[in-house]
């Protein structure tokens, strides 16, 4: 079954491959997996941390009163106006708030400012000096939008203290699903983003959510979208010396060792240099990246224990380096052929963990 898969994996490269000349000796360790993720901020790093001191500085919106709300309305000393006082008035759908003595005054979109020197207006014509109170008691319109993979997207109510963090635990968190046999986390936190009047802001959420940065946690607004999109590969493929190549389930950590041990361990015979070839998440045509590991100085843990990213392939050869260096000068081409060792054919190989 080894052979065959192997066989697949090289016939197909062969059928899709061109050459690109690549030294073995340029190709560096892995950088740190949490780095890994789309780069939807283009601005330099201070122009960001400035833009997000200033959305942090930014006072947060007043509410505006929507279909649905209930007031308490009292107008000061003036009983014969507040023989209820004690009922509620609920906004109409078409945002009107309706008074005995005056009538309908439409009160949709203004602020509970506005809203109280509109009434207050209506009422000259019975009062000489009104002053009114609109005591809120339910609001309905103060609320963001969260979709994507989380257990329950929509619409959510925000309060000036709520952050992007909170804004997902009322969604109760990340989308989950199940990958043979296992469970996995479908959320690609380093791709989602926050949209406000139209913009996406600067927000890297793994710096907010994973590293619980507050600069990036910003509050949510009323009117803002939160997208959470879906992981589509969360596995990493193992080909190579390895007693059992497969593919992988993937979840934040995995680590080098985590997949050899999934893997059976290593072969009895095979070259010290593991490859990582992972394809960018930054556009699907920008080059794929290759990185080495030295198998046996993490074994023997005098190098990091690498963490892989979701999508990873490692490669583990028989021999010199120019054997993997013939193996990735086809694979280079093409991120769709990625896509397609990620997802293949169940009778290319047995049971994956």
């Amino acid at each position: 079954m080894k052979k065959f898969f192997s066989g697949i994996i090289v016939a197909s490269l062969f059928v899709c491959g061109c050459q690109h000349d690549i030294d073995p000796d340029d190709l560096v360790f892995p950088p740190d997996v949490e780095k890994v993720g789309a780069q939807k901020i283009d601005s330099k790093k201070v122009d960001v941390e400035k833009e997000l001191i200033e959305l942090e500085k930014t006072p947060y919106p007043p509410y505006r009163l929507q279909g649905g709300d209930r007031f308490r309305i009292r107008v000061y000393n003036e009983d014969e106006l507040n023989n209820n006082s004690t009922a509620s008035t609920i906004v109409t759908p078409d945002g009107y708030i309706v008074m005995d003595a005056v009538g309908p005054v439409m009160v949709k979109d203004l602020t509970i400012t506005e809203a109280t020197k509109k009434l207050e207006d209506a009422l000259k014509k019975l009062i000489k000096h009104p002053q009114v109170s609109l005591m809120p008691e339910t609001i309905q319109g103060k609320t963001a939008t969260l979709l994507g993979a989380v257990r329950e997207p929509g619409e959510y109510s925000v309060t000036s203290s709520t952050r992007i963090a909170d804004l997902i635990a009322k969604g109760k968190g990340y989308a989950i699903g199940i990958l043979d046999d296992n469970t996995i986390d479908l959320a690609d936190i380093s791709n989602s983003y926050i949209i406000r009047n139209g913009k996406m802001l600067p927000v890297d959420f793994f710096e907010a959510i994973v590293r619980g940065n507050q600069l990036h946690n910003i509050r949510v607004f009323p009117g803002d979208l939160v997208y959470i999109p879906k992981r589509e590969d969360s596995r990493v493929m193992v080909i190579g010396e390895v007693k059992s190549p497969r593919v992988v389930n993937w979840k934040t950590g995995t680590t080098f060792i985590d997949v050899l041990a999934y893997c059976g361990g290593l072969a009895d015979d095979y070259w010290g240099t593991a490859l990582v070839i992972r394809k960018s998440e930054k556009a699907k045509n920008e080059p794929i990246k290759v990185f080495k590991i030295n198998i046996d100085e993490v074994i023997s843990g005098r190098e990091p224990n690498f963490s892989l990213a979701a999508g990873d392939i490692l490669y583990i050869p028989k021999d010199a380096l120019g054997e993997y260096n013939v193996f990735v000068k086809k694979l280079l081409p093409t991120a769709q052929l990625i896509n397609l060792l990620m997802n293949p054919p169940a009778y290319w190989f047995g049971n994956s963990r």
